[in-house]
């Protein structure tokens, strides 16, 4: 007797294949985008603002505090997928520029409040502002539709994951910072992110950000 091996079933992993390879070529489409958007963007309009003073970082955090609702270590710690420890060390580095403030929560005393000072809410300010208008002239030949049509199928593709709840519930995708509202795990996947699972207020997106952008 011989034996057969069906192919009634497809072969999952042969129709895997193009699809896994065709994400790799977009990451890598992606990780290009970002490098220029990093190197002829963001680089020189941050050196524009405040020359070498900040660091890359620095700045990304600044944003934070702008465009979100993080207002103290813990919810840093967790937006940044970090240790309190390394959150708390980067605020006080910007405290001490004059950037950041620090004053004891009135709601609950055993947490200290961050937000941005006056002059670091003109300086991100400043930024954002300049931040567009280079975006503007870098690629001014670009199809206007062509942006936020590829934005939403990266969004679509995001969405498609098949991780588990409980991996999503691990990941903060810091949509706030990405100018993405809602918060894509909780309004495509059906998750809670990590961010929101820890923290205190309610959305990552705050009414202080068109104040901060405008």
């Amino acid at each position: 007797m011989t034996s057969s091996v069906s192919t009634s079933q497809p072969d999952l992993a042969a129709q895997s294949q193009p699809v896994a390879l065709g994400l790799l070529e977009l990451l890598g489409a992606v990780r290009m985008f970002s490098i220029a958007m990093e190197q002829l963007v963001e680089t020189k309009v941050q050196r524009q603002i405040a020359g070498d003073r900040l660091s890359r970082s620095q700045w990304k955090l600044l944003e934070m505090f702008a465009l979100s609702d993080v207002r103290n270590v813990t919810d840093l710690a967790t937006y940044q997928g970090v240790s309190t420890a390394a959150a708390s060390k980067a605020a006080d580095r910007l405290v001490r520029m004059g950037l950041l403030t620090r004053e004891e929560d009135l709601e609950d005393r055993r947490h200290i409040h961050l937000q941005l000072s006056p002059e670091g809410q003109r300086i991100t300010k400043d930024y954002l502002s300049a931040l567009q208008e280079r975006i503007a002239k870098v690629f001014v030949g670009a199809d206007a539709l062509l942006a936020p049509r590829l934005a939403g199928e990266i969004d679509d593709l995001t969405a498609a994951t098949a991780a588990t709840r409980e991996e999503m519930e691990q990941v903060c995708l810091q949509c706030a910072i990405n100018r993405h509202e809602p918060c894509l795990i909780r309004q495509r996947m059906g998750a809670t992110c990590a961010y929101a699972l820890h923290h205190r207020g309610g959305s990552p997106l705050t009414k202080e950000t068109a104040a901060v952008s405008a």
